[in-house]
């Protein structure tokens, strides 16, 4: 078989000049999703690590310092070395009307084979929590956990609490959309004062995320949702499987 390009592109042509900025392994060793960039050039990202606190970051493109804004075991007051920390921000990061920066945390232990068994942290994962960062002020507002752990000592992860895995904003109406895990469920926040206005399941077959699915039910993960022009919340699972949220 044969593609023919009608208009093809000499890469000779395009220079293409990037700069690297390292960011301190203190702060995190992985990123995910969670990347922004403000009207001042300013570029916010947040981290990942085992056995260690997530962190939100800014860079300065201007001066290439890059600084630590917050430390999410700090800023949850999470202490307890039995429970899985507060180690994953794979969530975007959404701003709302007043300029405040919101996200959410996971974890990077609850499916590592090494540092994630219940063996480890038999305390479980409490659930992750709902945090904005004001930019203005340089103050972190934690909004706790919405979705706990079900048991004092949990025996599985399906007793975990929930986590974030991905977040969009509806601009009309300042709402804050959340795809959490392991169970999937898609939940609704007013972005004014960070209450919870609505959860549903995702109507799957298999509740789960893919870490957890029985042999043959499928690939049913998702990472990622969208407000449509409609106003209502759109994502899709890695089978294809899309659902609309209304």
């Amino acid at each position: 078989m044969t593609a023919t390009i009608n208009n093809p592109v000499s890469l000779e042509k395009k220079i293409v000049s990037a700069t690297g900025y390292r960011i301190p392994l203190v702060a995190g060793s992985q990123m995910y999703s969670a990347l922004l960039v403000d009207e001042k050039k300013r570029v916010y990202m947040a981290t990942c690590d085992l056995r260690r606190p997530a962190y939100l970051i800014r860079l300065d493109p201007s001066t290439g310092v890059i600084e630590r804004l917050g430390n999410m075991q700090d800023i949850t007051g999470q202490t307890d070395p039995e429970m899985i920390p507060q180690s994953k921000i794979h969530s975007q990061l959404v701003r709302d009307n007043q300029g405040r920066i919101w996200f959410g945390t996971h974890n990077e232990e609850m499916y590592n084979a090494a540092f994630g068994s219940l063996d480890v942290y038999p305390k479980g994962f409490p659930g992750g929590h709902l945090i904005n960062f004001d930019p203005a002020t340089g103050r972190f507002t934690d909004f706790g956990v919405h979705f706990p752990q079900t048991v004092e000592w949990p025996k599985n992860i399906q007793e975990l609490g929930l986590y974030y895995l991905s977040m969009t904003r509806d601009p009309k109406r300042d709402v804050l959309y959340a795809l959490l895990g392991d169970r999937i469920h898609i939940a609704a926040f007013d972005m004014t004062n960070g209450k919870l206005l609505d959860c549903q399941p995702a109507p799957l077959p298999y509740p789960y995320a893919d870490h957890l699915e029985p042999r043959g039910a499928g690939f049913q993960q998702c990472r990622d949702l969208r407000v449509g022009a409609d106003g209502q919340v759109y994502t899709f699972t890695h089978s294809g499987q899309l659902m609309r949220y209304r």
